[in-house]
Parts: C-alpha cells; sequence; structure tokens
C-alpha cells in the first residue's frame, strides 16, 4: 500500500483535521495501516433484504423452519451466490427452502 493511499483511506474515515493532527503527532513518520479486506457479501444483504421484506430475519426463519439459525447463516454465507450446488443434503435443503421462500434463487440452481 502507497503511503498516498493511507493518508486517503484515513481522510476518508476520520476526517481531513483529524489526519492533519495525526501527522503532527508522528512527526513525519510514515506508518502503514492495513486495510479491511471484505468478501463479497452482496447476496447476503440481498437475501437478507427479501427476508426483511417479508417481515422476517435469519434467525426468525430458521426457527419457524426447524433449523439452527447458525446452520442457515452459515449456508448462505458460503453459498449464497455461487454457481455451484452444495454437497450436503441439510445444507442443500435449507437453501432449496430458503429460495423458496424468498422467491429468489440464493444459489443458482438449487430450485431446478
Amino acid at each position: 500500500m502507497q503511503t498516498t493511499d493511507s493518508i486517503e483511506y484515513l481522510t476518508a474515515l476520520l476526517g481531513a483535521e483529524a489526519v492533519e493532527k495525526l501527522r503532527d503527532a508522528l512527526g513525519g513518520r510514515t506508518v502503514y495501516i492495513p486495510q479491511k479486506q471484505h468478501r463479497n457479501k452482496g447476496p447476503y444483504f440481498r437475501i437478507r433484504a427479501r427476508l426483511v421484506e417479508r417481515g422476517s430475519s435469519y434467525r426468525q426463519w430458521a426457527l419457524a423452519n426447524g433449523y439452527q439459525p447458525r446452520t442457515v447463516a452459515q449456508a448462505v454465507s458460503r453459498w449464497a451466490g455461487k454457481d455451484t450446488l452444495p454437497r450436503g443434503r441439510l445444507t442443500y435443503r435449507v437453501l432449496r427452502e430458503l429460495s423458496e421462500y424468498i422467491g429468489m434463487e440464493v444459489t443458482k440452481g438449487v430450485l431446478a
């Protein structure tokens, strides 16, 4: 990461005044600031939005359908938006039922 990238990142995060104060406090030394790397969570949040539209959540849907909330959360975070189908029976069943409930395929081919 370049120094300018770090400064731009900090400016966006903290504001210009805070960055200037930080520069003064460091006395001109360069400091590496790692940025968080996020996985693609788009499908996870799209599914969540569909659940909210129906007055539900991952947890509420899981409990209403006899699943552990953690099982549903893991299945969706691991398989949502993927082109391949899960091999596990439970995961496949969770994704299929969830897809039917929200009216869209969570994973391509799960409703075929």
